[in-house]
């Protein structure tokens, strides 16, 4: 449960991440999601702070450097996952 717990929460902070981005600030204002562009560098802190909580989650049950690898473990998917979802691919013809 708690890795299930630490992968949702890396998710969500990745996205914040991805969000709060200055590639990302044209097409965040005309969505949903602009009250994020209003303030991104509070959510950029608050991402990271995400990330910090799911390492510790991570840290308690299984120590520190196991945490740390199992962290990135569950990150490189994630992030794949992430670019995957938000960036369609279009073939070049």
């Amino acid at each position: 449960m708690i890795i299930l717990l630490a992968c949702l929460i890396s998710y969500f902070a990745f996205y914040l991440l991805y969000l709060s981005s200055d590639k990302q600030k044209k097409v965040i204002v005309q969505s949903r999601w602009a009250f994020i562009a209003k303030k991104p560098p509070a959510y950029k802190t608050l991402a990271v702070t995400l990330c910090i909580t799911a390492f510790i989650l991570l840290a308690q049950d299984y120590g520190y450097s196991v945490a740390f690898i199992t962290w990135w473990v569950f990150a490189t998917p994630l992030i794949f996952l992430l670019i995957l979802r938000n960036n369609p691919l279009k073939s070049k013809k």
